[in-house]
């Protein structure tokens, strides 16, 4: 599970600590996994500066792209936003990272 690959049960966090884990995300394993995301300051609430995070993964380059993947659903592709609580935020970009590292080590995420 994606949740475990990257070490990390979002559950067991504090609202306020999702943040840093998911900045981590972005900003750690996400640059491993291609995505190119230009660090930047957050604000608003938990589930704000969370959404703005997927935000970036969205309209950042990707290298190899997600179609070069073969990854169909990008970050919040299957979902409306704004009905997503920020445990699951999170937990949209835990899957997406995990997929994008386990499609460039030719392994499936489960």
């Amino acid at each position: 599970m994606a949740d475990q690959q990257l070490g990390s049960d979002v559950e067991m966090m504090s609202e306020e600590e999702l943040p840093s884990y998911a900045r981590w995300l972005v900003y750690g394993l996400g640059r491993a996994s291609g995505i190119s995301v230009t660090p930047r300051s957050c604000s608003g609430t938990v589930r704000e500066q969370l959404a703005g995070l997927i935000a970036a993964v969205e309209e950042a380059t990707k290298v190899p792209t997600d179609d070069e993947l073969s990854l169909s659903s990008r970050t919040s592709a299957e979902t409306d936003l704004s009905e997503v609580d920020a445990r699951s935020l999170v937990r949209i970009l835990q899957r997406y990272v995990s997929a994008r590292l386990a499609a460039q080590r030719g392994t499936t995420e489960e």
